[in-house]
């Protein structure tokens, strides 16, 4: 049995020593844990897939670019599904900036451009789609970290034009509401006349 745990301790040893084995008290450094994450990485490059779980109402409001829109997103760890963010649960967070122009992360600029107001997608991207080899320690994203978004486009603001917001109806709608309503005003009207009279206009 003692030549079985002196044998056992002795590979251990033998392995730190060489390197293959990590030593409790070895330091691991930021640029150590960054290597290692790009070894093992899962996706290749430009690695972009989305998924539509939630689709808009009709009429659609499609993203072009140079549009304002706000999202709410929730960010996880591809790899170990570790929420690194959300803003769903911390009010004031939602995510405010112009589509197509490089204000957000590339991945996510090319994913807000293939969705319409209320739309809720979900969207792998590989690292350097996303927080690429510098990570984003304001989230606890570490380097060359695979991961997954989901996105709520909430408001998308056209250029010269007045802001549209998820379950809200768009300027000519409006209109279009507005006449209807002065059209059966107008029928009404006429209605009232003729059974007051007995005679059509």
């Amino acid at each position: 049995m003692f030549k079985w745990i002196a044998l056992l301790a002795g590979s251990i040893i033998l392995g730190c020593w060489i390197g293959m084995i990590p030593s409790p008290w070895q330091k691991v450094s930021y640029k150590d844990i960054a290597t290692q994450r790009e070894n093992l990485r899962r996706l290749r490059n430009n690695t972009f897939k989305l998924i539509s779980i939630r689709a808009p109402k009709e009429p659609r409001v499609s993203v072009e670019e140079g549009d304002n829109v706000t999202i709410k997103v929730i960010c996880q760890d591809l790899e170990t599904g570790q929420v690194l963010f959300s803003s769903f649960d911390e009010p004031g967070e939602d995510i405010t900036a112009q589509a197509g122009l490089k204000q957000f992360l590339p991945g996510l600029d090319k994913a807000i451009l293939k969705m319409s107001l209320g739309e809720i997608v979900e969207v792998t991207l590989s690292a350097d789609l996303a927080f690429g080899q510098r990570g984003f320690m304001a989230w606890n994203v570490l380097p060359f970290t695979d991961v997954l978004f989901e996105i709520q486009l909430t408001k998308v603001v056209k250029l010269s034009s007045t802001p549209l917001i998820a379950g809200e109806q768009k300027p000519e709608e409006i209109q279009n509401t507005k006449d209807s309503e002065d059209r059966s005003k107008k029928e009404e009207v006429r209605e009232t006349v003729v059974s007051v009279d007995g005679q059509t206009s």
